[in-house]
């Protein structure tokens, strides 16, 4: 009967997986649903927490913390999943292209 139950997760797991048949497909999925639940500012109504110039704090995926500056705004030209995933900062980092979340930053002392 375990046996039978494991099988039966991991089919679901695979329709899961084969769901989504490319990364396109993935990006038009979390925009739409950006779109309807708009979870993150400024379409959800509230304001940016920071401004161009403001010292924060980027805590990465792995912990690890990094003193920045807000350079910019990522501003959306098309269909991009770390828009809709609320990435919104552009920071004074060696990726300083590379959008980060409000979630993921916090107020810094200086940069």
């Amino acid at each position: 009967m375990e046996r039978r139950q494991a099988l039966l997760v991991l089919s679901q797991l695979s329709k899961e997986i084969n769901a989504m048949s490319s990364h396109h497909d993935y990006i038009i999925e979390i925009t739409a649903e950006h779109d309807t639940l708009k979870p993150f500012a400024p379409e959800n109504g509230r304001p940016l927490r920071f401004k161009i110039g403001d010292a924060v704090i980027y805590t990465n995926e792995f912990g690890a913390q990094f003193l920045h500056r807000v350079t910019g705004f990522y501003r959306l030209t098309g269909l991009s999943g770390l828009y809709a995933r609320g990435a919104r900062y552009l920071l004074n980092s060696s990726s300083p292209w590379m959008p980060v979340s409000e979630s993921s930053l916090r107020p810094g002392d200086s940069a």
